[in-house]
């Protein structure tokens, strides 16, 4: 254990040098785009949401007020309760207390989270009986779908960091002794808080942490003698809930319970409910987060509206049209998704990981966030990175062909790279994809 915790440290610190590197890279290409925007000063760090968050710490949450006698109106584009309080708390931090100043905040929490990521990222995949993990995690650093996202500072690269923290403890063996599995299951209550908090995506996640503990719990009961398959073992776990008398059945099939993947999606959702709590008693309007979410930010389609979501993905197939700023965002949501799909296609990624990763992608679907936001949604979650990780792995017997799968990948991370910087970005700029907003920010 010793070795490979080294060996995550020592990929880490590489990794952060490399990570460097490409934010370096990356900076005059987006510095160029905002030239003329005084308001920016340094592109990275300041740009669409990301200048939100630097505002956020220097001027606080604000609640647009209304007129005279009414409460704060919650469709109000100038209000940040859009945006989540723990990337901007870990800004003020770093530069009350480590006298970094705001313009270069983001890079520094960045390469930190990237040092974060890459370490649990190997530790992960060791866990996971991944071959050569040290190389494996590296593909952390190559997001294939969206990819630059996580060389923008912002709190692409928090989320991915807290991610991959989850996925570590998901795929930790079983503890031994209750002490430990105290002391872990204290541990993840607070990280699913701080996961959600961090960015609302985590939401996303609920339905495959709640797969990845009964598929935890089935691996940890079969290590103690259960002999059956999955979905025996998911109707003894509900008939073990219902009836916990039956001896005869529990004796019988014994059931060893992984309990942190739905500690951590129990702390996504308490998470959830303290901001959605704190921006009521702020603004004085219930569910002003959501208010502002589905009343301000345009969805393509209502969630869970099969016909809108097909109607909205066929425009990516119908011929070109310049002017029709949905298509390109059609067709590249679409290809966003298929990326990330991609590991979860293979036997070589183990079925934890490509299952979480169908959930996954498969909420995100139907919630109908599916935006031009929606690579960045996929590049900083975790089970995707691992998911490419795990599917980029070296074999003993054919070496060639995770050399052809490292090519492809870079082959493809290249080409969103020069499609996001060259035609995609600035983001927050409807007149950039030639859409039309009325006055309360609803395209026709």
């Amino acid at each position: 254990m010793k070795r490979i915790t080294w060996t995550a440290l020592l990929v880490a610190l590489m990794g952060g040098v490399g990570y460097v590197m490409a934010v370096q890279a990356l900076t005059p290409a987006i510095q160029r785009l905002y030239k003329n925007d005084p308001t920016v000063i340094y592109a990275p760090s300041h740009f669409a949401d990301a200048r939100q968050y630097v505002l956020i710490c220097m001027q606080g949450y604000n609640v647009p007020g209304g007129p005279p006698g009414y409460p704060p109106l919650p469709t109000l584009a100038s209000s940040r309760l859009s945006w989540m309080p723990v990337y901007p708390l870990l800004q003020c931090a770093l530069h009350k207390f480590g006298g970094v100043s705001l313009i270069f905040a983001g890079p520094v929490l960045a390469i930190g989270a990237m040092l974060c990521a890459l370490f649990f990222a190997v530790l992960t995949l060791h866990n996971l009986g991944v071959p050569h993990p040290a190389i494996s995690a590296l593909a952390v650093l190559i997001p294939s779908v969206g990819a630059v996202w996580i060389y923008l500072p912002g709190p692409e690269a928090s989320f991915l960091a807290v991610g991959m923290i989850a996925l570590w403890l998901i795929t930790l063996p079983a503890p031994a002794h209750p002490a430990q599995a105290a002391v872990r299951y204290a541990l993840c209550l607070p990280l699913g808080v701080l996961y959600v908090l961090l960015k609302p995506n985590a939401l996303m996640m609920f339905f495959a942490l709640c797969f990845a503990f009964v598929y935890v719990s089935w691996q940890n009961s079969r290590r103690v003698g259960y002999t059956f398959g999955l979905w025996t073992f998911a109707a003894d776990l509900l008939l073990a809930q219902v009836r916990p008398r039956m001896v005869r059945l529990q004796s019988a099939r014994p059931i060893c319970y992984a309990w942190t993947p739905l500690i951590i999606a129990a702390g996504t959702i308490l998470g959830f409910a303290f901001w959605l709590a704190y921006c009521s008693v702020l603004s004085g309007v219930p569910f002003y987060f959501l208010n502002l979410q589905y009343n301000y930010w345009a969805h393509i389609y209502s969630a869970g509206n099969v016909r809108e979501i097909i109607q909205f993905f066929a425009q990516a197939f119908q011929p070109s049209d310049p002017t029709n700023g949905w298509q390109r965002d059609a067709a590249w949501a679409l290809a966003a998704y298929l990326v990330a799909l991609l590991p979860a296609t293979s036997k070589r990624v183990p079925s934890l990981i490509r299952v979480m990763i169908v959930l996954m992608v498969g909420t995100l679907v139907v919630s109908g966030v599916a935006r031009y936001a929606v690579d960045r949604y996929l590049a900083s979650t975790a089970i995707v990175a691992i998911g490419w990780a795990c599917w980029l792995a070296p074999a003993a017997a054919r070496k060639r062909y995770a050399v052809m799968r490292w090519l492809f990948a870079l082959a493809l991370f290249g080409v969103t790279w020069v499609l996001l910087v060259d035609y995609l970005m600035p983001l927050g700029e409807p007149t950039f994809w030639h859409l039309h907003l009325d006055s309360n920010h609803v395209p026709w």
